[in-house]
């Protein structure tokens, strides 16, 4: 199957709020709503949200010991979003999180709610948009060309390219100096970016994690159209120039 599916373009101006009558999924420790004053009590908007969440698989932050730096969540608030399947916004009402170690995108009612219970669905057909990303979870091939799943970022969509990035947060033991010259190091989080490609709807490909490495691993066809227009890829040095130079494609 093409990622065409997956790609589908938003029609922003259709909202469409889908409804079910099955059963009643209730927040009652959430029950003062969001600050806006658009609290989730409409049971249409409950029930909704309980078709599109799962339980969390991995305990939140606060689980965690004090000495452990640096945290799993790219940002630790909830950022308010929406959430998109088969191309119908189903709502504009609720907070998001990503959880870059769990590969999760943690879910709540207000952007100061500091624990969460559920999780939006890992399903092709749900795509998440919220702090200004948008987030797709899809078949991938990792540097060792092994399909995995998981969330990316889109960064750069036309008719035939799409640029994505996976953030991941790698969790690192302590490590103890075994002589005077080596440092310590307590456990932490650290940030990982990996670069991906769709080129013509097909599964996308790690390119690098830096942008010499995504340069070098372009296809030849997109290199070439890009001569042929004047742009030279050689002298890119940062993604923001990439998207530019792609777009002119």
């Amino acid at each position: 199957m093409g990622l065409s599916v997956f790609f589908m373009k938003r029609r922003l101006g259709n909202i469409v709020l889908l409804v079910f009558f099955q059963t009643v999924y209730t927040y009652g420790q959430y029950s003062n709503g969001d600050p806006d004053g658009r609290a989730l009590t409409d049971n249409r908007l409950q029930v909704t949200l309980a078709k599109l969440v799962n339980k969390t698989g991995v305990k939140n932050l606060n689980y965690l010991d004090k000495s452990v730096k640096g945290s799993p969540y790219l940002t630790n608030d909830f950022t308010k979003g929406r959430i998109i399947q088969k191309d119908k916004i189903i709502s504009e009402k609720f907070y998001f999180r990503y959880n870059g170690y769990s590969d999760e995108i943690e879910i709540g009612t207000h952007p100061d709610q500091k624990e969460a219970k559920e999780a939006v669905l890992k399903k092709n057909d749900i795509i998440c948009e919220f702090g200004n990303q948008t987030y797709f979870y899809l078949p991938y091939k990792n540097k060792n060309n092994e399909v995995k799943l998981g969330y990316l970022i889109s960064l750069f969509e036309s008719n035939d390219i799409h640029l994505l990035v996976q953030l991941k947060k790698v969790y690192r033991e302590a490590t103890v100096p075994r002589t005077s010259l080596e440092r310590a190091f307590p456990p932490r989080f650290t940030e990982e970016e990996n670069y991906y490609l769709s080129f013509k709807n097909q599964t996308p490909f790690f390119l690098g994690n830096d942008i010499k490495k995504v340069i070098k691993n372009l296809p030849s066809e997109i290199k070439t159209k890009a001569k042929s227009k004047g742009s030279n890829f050689k002298k890119i040095k940062t993604i923001e120039s990439l998207k530019a130079a792609l777009s002119a494609l």
